[in-house]
């Protein structure tokens, strides 16, 4: 279904037009801003499947006063000859409590520190761990993009040692099983030993449990992070089957200026989820990590990432197969938010792949 984009012409009225009534037009505060990017990607094979593609994500903030916030972004991306529309984050924050805020709505969920922003990104694709599916159970990969809707509260936690730490905790739908369906299951289609679940594509959960989660998070002096945080819930139409999963996240980012020496990051993740077996219940588990690191050099940044996701098997199947993938970028940056990126991903276990990127944020 190919989408228009009127909406662009009202997010920009509602951003500018002044406000009338009894509140004072300072009061309100909008702004229109986002991101862009252009590909082109190439697989290296013997037919050579290459693409150019496009997507556009204008993003609105919307202030009230001094307490609350609005923020709310969607992606448009081209699929062929059809524009793909989808709801990034629709989120309303209220800033009143000295330490605390409370979110409400569709959010990213604090778990881990990959950004799915193209031009924050320092490679033109995201770590094996994840996988840019919206929602949808990912193919290759451990975690879609994790949107979910719900309540969120984060708290600053008083400084100690020169340690700035926050601590979040959500409240969201949770996931849905690979299906997405909403009853059970269909006998004349077969399914997997276990269903690949998404997050943040089922609006109407799929049960009557929800997804509960925790992120802990500290900021050294010397630019170094440490995040720890996880999430549980039950996953299946019957909400009986757990899906737990935890995150280890470190950034050493050090330097005087707002460029930084250099950027080392890197993220763990361990993943189980329960699954029936001749009656028995049984748990799955899935694992990966990788390290990345890029250097600035003036304008130019050389990057690279190694990722690796072991492979997983349940009653005797293979149900995510092992991949591993070093990735070698090259960026120039032309401003602090337009990048030109390109990687060669070097894929140990399938095809390698080659992705140009120019991104802009405005």
């Amino acid at each position: 279904m190919t989408q228009r984009i009127p909406f662009y012409l009202l997010l920009a009225v509602v951003a500018t037009e002044p406000v009338t009534g009894q509140q004072a037009p300072s009061a309100v505060r909008g702004l229109l801003t986002g991101y862009a990017s252009v590909w082109y990607s190439a697989e290296a094979e013997k037919d050579f499947h290459n693409d150019f593609t496009a997507t556009i994500s204008p993003m609105l903030l919307y202030q009230v006063g001094d307490d609350i916030l609005f923020e709310g972004e969607m992606d448009l991306e081209l699929h062929g000859d059809e524009t793909e529309l989808h709801l990034e984050h629709a989120q309303v924050h209220y800033l009143g409590l000295e330490r605390l805020q409370v979110t409400a709505g569709m959010f990213h969920v604090p778990f881990g520190i990959w950004h799915h922003a193209s031009w924050i990104n320092r490679m033109p694709t995201p770590p094996l761990l994840y996988q840019d599916t919206h929602g949808a159970p990912p193919e290759g990969a451990l975690l879609p993009i994790l949107f979910d809707v719900g309540v969120m509260a984060r708290a600053n936690l008083p400084r100690v040692g020169g340690w700035n730490t926050s601590v979040a905790a959500w409240v969201s739908q949770g996931p849905t099983d690979g299906g997405g369906h909403h009853g059970p299951p269909d006998p004349n289609d077969p399914e997997p030993v276990v269903a690949r679940v998404g997050i943040g594509n089922n609006f109407e959960d799929n049960n009557s449990d929800k997804m509960v989660g925790l992120q802990l998070r500290s900021i050294a002096p010397g630019g170094f992070t440490v995040q720890a945080s996880g999430f549980r819930a039950k996953w299946d139409h019957h909400g009986e089957l757990d899906m737990y999963a935890a995150n280890l996240s470190l950034i050493w980012s050090p330097g005087m200026h707002a460029v930084p020496l250099f950027d080392l990051r890197g993220e763990g993740v361990l993943i189980g989820q329960e699954y029936e077996d001749g009656g028995a219940v049984e748990t799955v588990r899935y694992g990966g990590y990788y390290f990345q690191l890029g250097r600035r050099l003036g304008g130019w940044e050389p990057v690279l990432r190694w990722s690796q996701l072991p492979q997983s098997t349940a009653a005797g199947e293979v149900v995510l197969d092992g991949r591993r993938q070093l990735a070698i970028g090259l960026n120039y940056w032309i401003t602090p938010s337009v990048p030109l990126k390109a990687a060669y991903n070097v894929e140990l276990d399938g095809t390698d792949s080659l992705y140009l990127e120019w991104s802009v944020g405005f």
